[in-house]
């Protein structure tokens, strides 16, 4: 039969174990964190109407790019007037 101070060591030496397994679980759950998308702040969204994207971000043909998201959903696609939320830009 193991003595009292075998029993202590035993159960010192588990709680190490579980310390390091759970320590191994925390950082690879940072890490998971840090490769994911982060969610949207609801209070950094702007209104825009997809005719002002098309004046003030003219890269893109916006009518193009939503008739082709909609389309592959089969919806119908939004008007010039149609307000989307869009993430404010960061000013650094």
């Amino acid at each position: 039969m193991p003595s009292f101070e075998d029993n202590i060591s035993a159960l010192l030496a588990q709680r190490h174990q579980i310390e390091t397994a759970l320590s191994n679980v925390i950082d690879f759950e940072e890490a998971l964190a840090n490769i994911t998308a982060k969610p949207v702040d609801s209070r950094n969204l702007v209104p825009y109407k997809i005719s002002q994207l098309s004046a003030e971000f003219p890269f893109l043909d916006w009518d193009v790019f939503f008739k082709s998201a909609f389309t592959k959903f089969q919806l119908e696609s939004p008007q010039d007037d149609t307000e989307v939320l869009i993430q404010a830009r960061a000013h650094y």
